[in-house]
């Protein structure tokens, strides 16, 4: 902790939005704003100097792959092959939300949602399967998969599959990327 200490006494950052100035010396062709929380030792380490022990900045990393991922969900459609899997809330039970995972491009997408094949796979490979997924959500009493729901038993359907399924989601609003660093 004493080094810590040493290291933000000599190095004070410049500004606590680093994430935007590393972005912004790229050529965007979007306006992307990252917000997030970042620790103390980030703000001093700045994604170059690895003061955290790992071989690369994971949000440096993740910052990058959210860029380049923004133009494929831009819009208020988006058509796909679903991985056989979705998404169960758990926030305001009995009443979660529920709705399948859905990355906005066709083909064999099984890998997106399934750990076992991310073995051997780089930490931007693993940050690019999670970050090219939508999760589609609608609120649903738990009650109603006993009662049985047209969206409900899709979902299942989509979850049971043995291959990826093509599928299209049209939202209410325009799908938009919450960052989490």
């Amino acid at each position: 902790m004493l080094g810590l200490y040493i290291s933000s006494m000599i190095y004070e950052p410049l500004n606590d939005n680093w994430i935007e100035d590393e972005l912004l010396n790229e050529s965007l062709p979007y306006n992307i704003k990252l917000t997030g929380e970042v620790s103390k030792l980030c703000l001093i380490c700045k994604g170059g100097r690895m003061l955290c022990g790992k071989l690369r900045c994971p949000i440096i990393a993740k910052a990058k792959l959210v860029v380049k991922s923004s133009s494929l969900i831009s819009s208020e459609r988006v058509e796909g092959s679903t991985p056989p899997g979705s998404f169960v809330g758990r926030i305001g039970y009995p009443k979660v939300y529920v709705g399948p995972m859905l990355p906005p491009y066709f083909g064999n997408t099984k890998i997106l949602d399934t750990p076992e094949l991310w073995v051997g796979k780089s930490i931007d490979e693993i940050i690019e399967y999670r970050l090219s997924l939508i999760r589609g959500k609608i609120r649903m009493n738990i009650f109603d998969a006993i009662k049985g729901n047209r969206l409900l038993d899709l979902v299942q359907e989509l979850s049971m599959s043995i291959s990826p399924v093509d599928s299209e989601a049209i939202f209410k609003k325009k799908t938009h990327r919450r960052n989490i660093f």
